[in-house]
C-alpha cells in the first residue's frame, strides 16, 4: 500500500494526534460529507462554500490546523459546518491520518467528498443537476469512486501581476483559464495517472493530477494517498466524470510557499514549493497563458478537454 515509512507515519498520526471537535451540527444522513484540512484560508474559504453550497453539499466537516488568519473562528459560524481542530505540526502523512479519522467519526457506507481549500469540484451540467443527481448516475453505473483531472487555473495575464488578493477579491474570475491539450495518461497498479498541464509546461514538474475526491466509503476503504484510495483495484479504469479547478497559484500564496519550504512538511520536503519560489523570484513576468488556454465560463467549457467524459 505504502512504503514502511509512511505507513508508520500515518498510523502513529491516526492512532496519537489530537483532534478536538470545537463545534458541532447535525449531520443529514443521506447527505455526502465534504471533508477538508485547511490552513490560513481566509482567502479561499468563503468561495470554497459558495461552490459548494451551490452544488448541493449540506454536510461540511472541516479541520482547522493552526489557522490565526480568522479561518477557524469564520468556520464555527457557519450553521452547515462541524469544525474540528489540531495542533499538531502538519505534514503530508498527517493529513491522510487526519482525513482517516475524520472518516472513522461518520462511518462506512456514505458518500464523501474530500478536498483540498484550493480544489473547486465540477462536472458537467453541474448547473442543472446537483451533486445528488450526479451520485445517482455514478451509482446506476456501478461505480463507487469517482475520477477527476485537476486543471490548474491561471488569469490571462502574468500569473502574479493580479493585485494582492484578500478576502473580498473575486479569484474565481481573475484564475479562470486552464490548459487544454497538455496531458498524458498511463496506467500504474493503483490506477490511471494523469500529467501535464502548466506546471509540466512551467516547471517540468511531472505531478500527478489524477484525484479521487468523491467515494462511496465502506470496510477494507484507506485514504493512504490524497490522489489514490486504497485498495487500488476500484480505481482501475476510471472512466473520468469530473474535475477539480484548482487555484493554486493566487497572489497571496507566495508567502505561504516560503512557509513550506522552510517547514519541509510536504512531499519530498516542500521540492515542489521549493521549484516554484526559484522561478517566481527570479522572474516577475510569469505567464501560464498560450494557445491552448480554454476560459472556463460553466461547466459547458469541460467538454474542451478529451480525457473527461459526461455521465
Amino acid at each position: 500500500m505504502l512504503n514502511d515509512k509512511n505507513s508508520v507515519e500515518i498510523l502513529k498520526a491516526f492512532t496519537n494526534n489530537q483532534i478536538d471537535l470545537i463545534k458541532a451540527k447535525y449531520s443529514k444522513e443521506n447527505s455526502p460529507i465534504l471533508i477538508s484540512v485547511v490552513n490560513n484560508e481566509m482567502v479561499r474559504i468563503q468561495k470554497l462554500f459558495d461552490h459548494y453550497r451551490s452544488m448541493g453539499i449540506q454536510n461540511f466537516v472541516i479541520l482547522d490546523n493552526n489557522s490565526t488568519d480568522g479561518t477557524k473562528e469564520w468556520l464555527c459560524k457557519q450553521t452547515d459546518c462541524e469544525v474540528y481542530s489540531t495542533e499538531e505540526t502538519y505534514t503530508t502523512q498527517k493529513r491522510e491520518a487526519w482525513i482517516n479519522r475524520l472518516i472513522s467519526y461518520y462511518g462506512f457506507n456514505r458518500w464523501y467528498l474530500v478536498v483540498d481549500s484550493d480544489e473547486h469540484f465540477v462536472y458537467q451540467d453541474m448547473e442543472t443537476n446537483d451533486i445528488n443527481h450526479f451520485i445517482s448516475q455514478i451509482k446506476l453505473k456501478g461505480y463507487k469512486r469517482v475520477r477527476s483531472l485537476m486543471l490548474d487555473m491561471y488569469p490571462k495575464s502574468n500569473v502574479f501581476s493580479q493585485t494582492e488578493l484578500d478576502r473580498n477579491n473575486d479569484f474565481i474570475s481573475k484564475y479562470s483559464y486552464f490548459d487544454k491539450n497538455t496531458y498524458t495518461i498511463n496506467k500504474e497498479s493503483f490506477g490511471l495517472i494523469v500529467q501535464g498541464g502548466p506546471r509540466k509546461r512551467i516547471f517540468n514538474l511531472n505531478v500527478y493530477l489524477t484525484k479521487h475526491p468523491l467515494f462511496y466509503f465502506q470496510h477494507g476503504d484507506i485514504q493512504a494517498h490524497s490522489h489514490y484510495q486504497y485498495p487500488y483495484k476500484k480505481n482501475k479504469d476510471l472512466p473520468c466524470f469530473s474535475a477539480l479547478l484548482h487555484y493554486k497559484f493566487l497572489d497571496s500564496d507566495i508567502s505561504k510557499y516560503k512557509e513550506r519550504v522552510k517547514a519541509g512538511s510536504f512531499y519530498n520536503g516542500s521540492e515542489e514549493y521549493r521549484n516554484y519560489l526559484n522561478l517566481f523570484n527570479n522572474n516577475e513576468s510569469v505567464n501560464f497563458f498560450y494557445e491552448g488556454s480554454v476560459k472556463y465560463e460553466n461547466s459547458n467549457s469541460l467538454k474542451e478537454i478529451k480525457l473527461l467524459q459526461k455521465i
